[in-house]
């Protein structure tokens, strides 16, 4: 999927984003975390916006189904106010990723790009 990766492990999540392809997700503009207000982006850097949580930490969903365990969690993108300037309707960003790891070796793989504004990502580890 162009401009995200989702990455799994045994132990934890991780989503990258492509600043290239979101040159407007810039951290003077947004406050940027996940479920948990205090989980921040692991690394901000001028190519990418890496946000990292382990499968029990950042209020990061546990769902049990006959296929397996999925942790799911959102990366959420406030505007923040800029003074002196007029605020007018934004919609908050969310970009909603999953995992769903399992007892051997993980690769991950990510889905297509949902339309409507709805940014939702997913990735399944599979056995390798």
């Amino acid at each position: 999927m162009a401009g995200k990766q989702i990455t799994c492990t045994h132990d934890d999540m991780q989503l990258t984003l492509d600043r290239l392809t979101y040159p407007w997700l810039h951290p003077k503009y947004f406050d940027m975390h996940l479920r948990d207000s205090n989980c921040r982006p692991y690394q901000v850097n001028f190519t990418h916006i890496i946000v990292k949580t382990k499968y029990v930490n950042c209020k990061t969903v546990k769902r049990n189904s006959p296929s397996g365990v999925t942790y799911r969690n959102t990366l959420i993108a406030l505007l923040r106010p800029q003074p002196g300037t007029i605020i007018t309707r934004v919609p908050d960003v969310l970009f909603p990723f999953q995992c769903q790891p399992h007892h051997r070796k993980l690769s991950s793989i990510s889905s297509k790009d949902i339309p409507k504004g709805n940014e939702l990502l997913s990735t399944k580890a599979f056995l390798a």
